[in-house]
């Protein structure tokens, strides 16, 4: 009984608050600083009187667009100061939602492919930071493949987009309502698993602005020019972008060795196989070596001494090729992860 009358009492007081409260001064002025109206747009339009719909249109008509991203990025760390960057995001190799026809059975969204560019000097204020790379943030290079989505969302009368590398467990989310910039919340995660050694420091949260910008301003940041940003040209570069960062991978996985250089010996020896089959020479010689080892198959059940100790030797040999093996390895992840 008590409880009850205690929860009717503070939901009275909460109510009566809730009509008797004003914004103060300093939430006034950040009202009139993003220019906020008293009324919502309709559904379709936006805030400044434009449609939701005008960055959809523009990136169905050019078969790409571009993102320039700035922000601020807190590490993990304990009293760790903020990463202050800039990117730039050309996205490309779109799929929509609608059919052929036009009908939206799917709703309204697409799917695309994209390439990332760090703008300034960003590699030695996230190493300070506790960042874990795969790879140098070169830039004004496209050095990271990305994947977007984006959905239109009736209800909250926006485009809910989300992106993330292909390189690691980064994620970003957009709300697109049609204007030229967005906000976006970015974040990665403790990454379980993560064999580089300072896995433990890099997870990170972030939030910034999203800014749409035409090709010509996305060359002139990259000091390119702007007839290379066709879709044509993106699919070169996302699958070059693409395969480097997977055979750096691969490579990193197994110690430096490369798979390249083991599919060419393969190759060489079927190769030699097939020759020595064309001069006729293969069938003779193999029967005349199946004899003699087993000639000397024979003998050596008299010599066990000895292939014993050729084994040690052999095993000694190999297990130090091993440790050569993982120490470059090791030394291929703790030079490349930073």
């Amino acid at each position: 009984m008590k409880l009850s009358t205690t929860f009717a009492a503070l939901v009275s007081i909460s109510a009566a608050a809730a009509q008797t409260t004003t914004p103060d001064d300093e939430s006034m002025m950040l009202i009139q600083d993003l220019g906020l109206k008293d009324e919502l747009p309709k559904p379709g339009y936006n805030m400044e009187g434009g449609s939701v719909f005008d960055n959809y249109i523009k990136v169905r008509r050019d078969g790409q667009f571009f993102l320039v991203g700035d922000g601020i990025f807190h590490y993990e760390t304990p009293s760790s100061e903020i990463v202050q960057g800039a990117l730039l995001q050309w996205c490309s190799n779109l799929h929509f939602t609608s059919n052929s026809n036009g009908t939206y059975s799917r709703g309204v969204g697409y799917t695309a492919h994209c390439l990332l560019s760090f703008l300034g000097d960003n590699q030695s204020k996230v190493e300070a930071a506790g960042a874990q790379l795969t790879q140098a943030l070169s830039p004004d290079e496209f050095t990271a493949s990305w994947s977007l989505s984006a959905t239109y969302n009736a209800q909250a009368n926006m485009f809910d987009m989300t992106n993330h590398n292909n390189d690691d467990n980064n994620v970003w989310l957009l709300s697109d309502t049609g204007l030229s910039t967005m906000p976006f919340l970015a974040w990665e995660t403790h990454d379980e698993g993560d064999i580089n050694p300072n896995a433990d420091t890099s997870s990170w949260s972030g939030t910034g602005q999203i800014t749409w910008v035409s090709k010509e301003e996305a060359a002139a940041l990259l000091n390119n020019d702007a007839t290379d940003f066709t879709p044509e040209t993106f699919d070169d570069i996302y699958e070059k972008v693409w395969n480097d960062h997977h055979a750096y991978a691969e490579s990193t996985s197994t110690g430096g060795e490369s798979t390249e250089e083991e599919d060419e010996e393969e190759e060489s020896t079927d190769t030699d196989i097939e020759e020595a089959d064309e001069d006729g020479s293969n069938t003779e010689d193999s029967m005349a070596a199946a004899e003699d080892a087993e000639e000397e198959g024979s003998e050596s059940d008299t010599e066990e001494e000895e292939d014993d100790d050729d084994d040690e030797s052999s095993a000694s040999g190999g297990g130090r090729r091993l440790f050569v093996a993982i120490t470059s390895m090791f030394s291929t992840l703790l030079g490349s992860s930073i």
